[in-house]
C-alpha cells in the first residue's frame, strides 16, 4: 500500500460522512457561494458575510464577484434592517444610514458601473438615504441615478 493512500481514504470517508451531516467545508468556489447562499436564506448574515469574503479574497477576477460583492452588501443591509424593524415600523426614517454598508454597495456598483448589478445597488442605496430622510442626498443620488440609467426599469 502506497504511503499516504490510508491516510487519504479516511479523509475522504471522513468528509463524506461529515457532507452527510452538512459538516463538511465547501472545496469549490461554487460550492463556497452554495453555502453562503444558504446562510444567507438561513437568515444567517454574520455567516453569510464571512462565505461571501472568503470567496471574494479567493477569487478576485471571478465574474461573480459583483453579485457576491452586493450580495455582501444585502447581507449587512437585512441585519440591520432585522435589528432594526421595529424602530422602524414606529417611526419612519429612524433607520439611518450605515456608511459601511452604503460602502459596501458602492464597491458592489464600482465593479461595473453601467450593469444591471450596480444599477440595482445605487437603487438600494437611494431607498438608504431615502428611508433615514436625508432628502438633499437623496435627490442629488436620484438625479444621478436617472442621469446614469435612463431607461431603468427600477
Amino acid at each position: 500500500m502506497r504511503p499516504g493512500y490510508l491516510f487519504g481514504l479516511l479523509l475522504s470517508v471522513s468528509m463524506t460522512a461529515l457532507a452527510g451531516h452538512g459538516l463538511a467545508a465547501p472545496s469549490t468556489p461554487t460550492d463556497v457561494l452554495k453555502n453562503a447562499q444558504e446562510l444567507f436564506d438561513r437568515a444567517d448574515y454574520k455567516s453569510a458575510v464571512s462565505a461571501y469574503r472568503k470567496f471574494l479574497s479567493d477569487n478576485k477576477k471571478d465574474p461573480r464577484a459583483q453579485a457576491v460583492q452586493l450580495m455582501i452588501a444585502e447581507s449587512l443591509y437585512e441585519s440591520q434592517y432585522v435589528r432594526d424593524k421595529e424602530s422602524f415600523k414606529s417611526q419612519p426614517g429612524a433607520l439611518a444610514v450605515d456608511k459601511k454598508i452604503l460602502q459596501e454597495y458602492e464597491a458592489a456598483a464600482d465593479i461595473d458601473p453601467y450593469s444591471p448589478l450596480a444599477e440595482s445597488a445605487q437603487f438600494r442605496i437611494n431607498e438608504m438615504l431615502y428611508n433615514s430622510q436625508d432628502y438633499p442626498r437623496t435627490e442629488q443620488a436620484w438625479t444621478d441615478f436617472l442621469r446614469r440609467y435612463p431607461d431603468s426599469y427600477l
